[in-house]
């Protein structure tokens, strides 16, 4: 199925955004360089054109293919936890819209994204933004086990569920660096911090 995706950035959208982060703030977020990532990146390019207004409110919603543009919060949390910083070395496994790969790179970040749905990898090709972002390197795969040709990494973020960190992923993390991962406990996942 095609989508219409939204070009333009407009006063309404940079209005929009404006309140997206005012809310953001208000739910917890406090990294002044995550808020502004936030406020830098179109969010409603992602999204279906009449689906513009909605890209700015604090929800999941569906893109194309059965996949969903998840929550801006989630998407910032994350990053927060992770502590990303300019010119830090990204792995992150799971890609997804993309949305939070382009966040990092909006603070500078070299991110190394492993996609492996193969429609989801394709349809974020066909972003017609993709290229602004050359810091932002797209690997099909499950990426579990990372990626050593450009190790070590400052920062790995695993986006989808797993019961436990890949040694593997472990010996690619610089010492002192930082793993956020979606770990498995019972019948439910969290996001949490590992320091290296």
């Amino acid at each position: 199925m095609s989508v219409s995706r939204p070009q333009e950035d407009t006063y309404l959208t940079k209005g929009l955004r404006r309140d997206l982060v005012q809310l953001l703030g208000e739910k917890g977020i406090k990294d002044e360089k995550v808020l502004d990532a936030v406020n830098s990146l179109p969010r409603h390019f992602f999204a279906d054109s009449a689906l513009i207004q909605r890209a700015y409110e604090d929800v999941d919603f569906p893109i194309a293919n059965g996949k969903i543009l998840g929550r801006p919060f989630i998407a910032a949390r994350n990053i927060e936890l992770l502590q990303v910083n300019e010119y830090d070395n990204v792995l992150e496994i799971g890609t997804g819209s993309c949305y939070q790969a382009c966040l990092m790179a909006e603070m500078n970040a070299t991110v190394y994204t492993f996609e492996n749905d193969r429609e989801t990898y394709s349809m974020v090709t066909d972003y017609f933004f993709i290229k602004k972002y050359p810091a932002i390197h797209r690997f099909i795969g499950e990426g579990k086990y990372g990626l050593m040709t450009y190790a070590p990494f400052d920062k790995i973020i695993i986006s989808t569920p797993v019961k436990q960190v890949s040694p593997k992923l472990l010996e690619q993390l610089k010492p002192g660096g930082t793993i956020v991962a979606n770990l498995i406990g019972g019948t439910s996942s969290k996001m949490t911090r590992i320091e290296g």
